[in-house]
């Protein structure tokens, strides 16, 4: 499988090697190449550049004075630990190169000096690697993650009314509306085969009904249990999935509120319920793979319009595709998970995702984020209709 030399997506290749004539080597090599190039002489200045940037291969030599490549691998291991760590070496040095693959520092090692098409079709063919793995990963955490942790505060309100004698229905629906991880729960086993609806349910209102509330307070205990276990034995974790959480809902608010003024036929309730899982792969993804998350984590946000591309060069994957595809397979409304999938892409006649897409645009306050650009002038639209609206951006 060959690298698609014409896309606009570029691979990042870092290098170190002390010799100077290597480094311009190398450049010589994939001088036709649409990749990203660094080159380094230290390996201080390589861990530095690696801490604020995605690299998917780092090729280094073994011999260096000051820093080893060995040394320096050993570090860029969890620096960076999602790239491909390669080994330069001359025969004579190879038992170090070996050393260094048996310690899992590095996966593999080339021979100085090298065969220029050698070198270049061993790097396309890792880089082809890592996009076959794309369905693989999705398909290992579709099999593996099957709870979703929930934000606490939530839950003591919840379970007030589950247990108060007059069981404020309304009341409940909207506290388990603020809770994304109890609605996922709800509309996964309103939808089952078990319960066996005669309809799509698609909002909370229709699932607690259907369901019953003395099950809600079962689905409450088991996200407590959940919670209990796994969040609070790390607290980044929870402080990461209460904050995606918070987003999460405040996006939901503004998608119900642009929902209610939509030209276009659109169910509010359905909307907002979309709205409020759209992230749920972030979520999956915290909890599956912490360290890269954090590691995503801090590089965002200094423009949230490259996060989208960042994000597909740590994890492969974006978060939209592991959200349909983890909603999918827990018997969501199709209506729902194809919405999801569209939230940063084209569009179409989908008139939940352009709802999402317009409040997601809104609500980051930036219009580099990824969407359908033929729905800008709906953006700039409903950003003047919301001018006259108190709170219109929750903060």
């Amino acid at each position: 499988m060959a690298i698609d030399q014409n896309s606009d997506f570029k691979y990042s290749i870092l290098v170190l090697d002390d010799e100077l004539v290597v480094l311009e080597s190398i450049r010589s090599v994939f001088r036709t190449e649409n990749y990203d190039l660094a080159f380094f002489t230290k390996g201080e200045d390589a861990l530095l550049f690696m801490k604020n940037h995605v690299v998917d291969i780092i090729i280094s030599d073994v011999r260096m004075p000051g820093m080893s490549g060995i040394e320096f691998m050993n570090f860029a291991a969890h620096v960076a630990p999602e790239a491909v760590r390669i080994v330069m070496t001359t025969l004579e040095d190879k038992s170090i190169a070996m050393i260094a693959i048996q310690k899992d520092l590095a996966q593999h090692f080339f021979l100085k000096p090298w065969n220029d098409r050698k070198l270049r079709e061993e790097v396309s063919d890792i880089l082809s690697a890592r996009l076959e793995t794309r369905s693989k990963e999705l398909q290992f955490l579709l099999t593996t993650f099957t709870e979703l942790p929930s934000a606490p505060k939530f839950h003591e309100k919840l379970n007030g009314l589950l247990h108060h004698d007059d069981k404020f229905l309304r009341l409940i629906i909207e506290e388990v509306e603020k809770n994304p991880a109890l609605v996922a729960k709800l509309l996964r086993v309103s939808n089952s085969v078990f319960y066996g609806a005669r309809k799509v349910i698609n909002n909370v209102n229709d699932a607690v009904r259907f369901i019953g509330v003395e099950y809600v307070s079962s689905l409450v205990l088991a996200v407590e249990t959940y919670y209990n276990v796994v969040v609070k034995s790390n607290e980044d974790l929870s402080e990461l999935i209460e904050d995606l959480w918070n987003e999460s809902i405040k996006r939901a608010e503004l998608s119900k509120l642009i929902a209610m003024q939509w030209d276009a036929k659109c169910e509010p309730r359905v909307v907002y319920i979309t709205s409020l899982l759209q992230d749920i792969g972030y979520v999956a993804r915290l909890c599956e793979k912490p360290v890269l998350y954090k590691r995503f984590a801090s590089l965002c946000g200094q423009n949230r319009g490259d996060d989208y591309i960042t994000e597909m060069h740590i994890f492969t994957t974006t978060h939209d595709d592991v959200g349909s595809a983890l909603l999918k397979s827990w018997n969501f409304p199709p209506t729902i998970t194809s919405a999801i999938k569209k939230h940063h892409r084209n569009v179409g006649d989908d008139v939940i995702a352009q709802v999402i897409q317009v409040a997601t645009v809104l609500m980051n306050r930036n219009v580099d984020t990824p969407h359908d650009k033929s729905l800008d002038p709906v953006i700039d639209d409903y950003q003047r209709k919301l001018m006259d609206v108190p709170n219109k951006f929750p903060k």
